[in-house]
């Protein structure tokens, strides 16, 4: 007998699931309908049921959203983005960025251009991989780096636009150098030296290649402090050497000298490690800099 009555229950329960269920689709189809038709607080209406039948679906959110895109309600299609996004995970990225990416163009032509902005951040948020427009995301790179100088993501926007097939070469040739010069002014030293080094192979008499060379040299000699104090000494003489080549920053130069200079004595070539220290005397008359000071103690204590 209690078996029977474990069994009636479960049926009543799996027939309300079924009917809440099939209320959530109707009232999602009907939402849809009235939303082709025009009828926007219809349709709205409808997709606020769906999401009180069914809380923790991601379409009833994501039809909300796309009634309040009709409204231009685009704080509304934000909140409600979002919540799509947490319930329904990463099959969801790709149609709500599409949405996204529909919403800023929509919101470019009605010329909020704020909103705009805010809607692209999202796309790069969401679905980084996200291929917009190269006009869009180069036009957005530019916003964030002259205006706004958020490097981080002006670097996004560039990278999204750079390897557009029509980018004429002249605008290529720039977008190269600011994506270099974001990862240098996020700090990200290993990706800004390969992206210059790589631009110079592209470009080698591009008009900011003085600005180039010092920030290579500004980079190299980071690195090779950080390969020194790590204990790095063969990767703190290469970075070193290259700052050393190039000859800039001319104010780090005996830095650079001391560091590569100590790294040599640490791998046992005691002979460049002098060459350096004297380097450093030569090029201080007064022999009253601190490196200087360094140095001719180094010397003594190598005679």
């Amino acid at each position: 007998m209690r078996d029977i009555f474990r069994s009636f229950l479960m049926i009543i329960v799996l027939f309300a699931l079924l009917g809440c269920g099939g209320k959530f689709q109707k009232f999602i189809r009907d939402g849809r309908q009235a939303l082709k038709n025009d009828k926007v607080m219809d349709a709205i209406g409808y997709f606020d049921r769906a999401v009180r039948a069914n809380p923790k679906s991601p379409d009833g959110y994501y039809w909300l959203a796309m009634a309040n895109k009709a409204r231009m309600r685009y704080g509304d299609f934000v909140i409600n983005m979002n919540k799509a996004l947490i319930y329904g995970g990463d099959k969801e990225r790709q149609r709500i960025a599409d949405a996204y990416y529909d919403f800023a163009r929509e919101l470019e032509e009605a010329n909020r251009l704020d909103n705009m902005y805010d809607a692209f951040e999202h796309i790069v948020e969401i679905m980084p991989q996200y291929k917009i427009g190269e006009d869009y995301a180069i036009h957005l790179g530019n916003k964030y780096f002259e205006e706004k100088f958020d490097y981080q993501k002006a670097l996004a926007f560039y990278l999204t636009g750079v390897e557009g097939e029509d980018l004429p070469e002249e605008v290529r040739q720039s977008v190269l150098y600011r994506i270099s010069r974001c990862y240098y002014e996020t700090g990200d030293y290993e990706n800004a030296n390969m992206s210059y080094n790589r631009l110079l192979d592209l470009y080698p008499n591009h008009p900011k290649k003085q600005i180039i060379y010092f920030d290579i040299g500004n980079i190299n000699y980071k690195l090779a402090e950080r390969a020194f104090k790590s204990g790095n000494y063969e990767e703190a003489i290469q970075r070193g050497e290259v700052v050393l080549r190039i000859g800039k920053p001319k104010i780090w130069i005996s830095d650079v000298q001391r560091i590569v200079g100590d790294a040599y004595l640490k791998t046992g070539d005691r002979e460049k490690a002098i060459t350096l220290y004297q380097a450093i005397v030569d090029e201080d008359p007064y022999q009253k800099q601190r490196n200087t000071i360094y140095a001719l103690n180094k010397l003594k204590e190598l005679e």
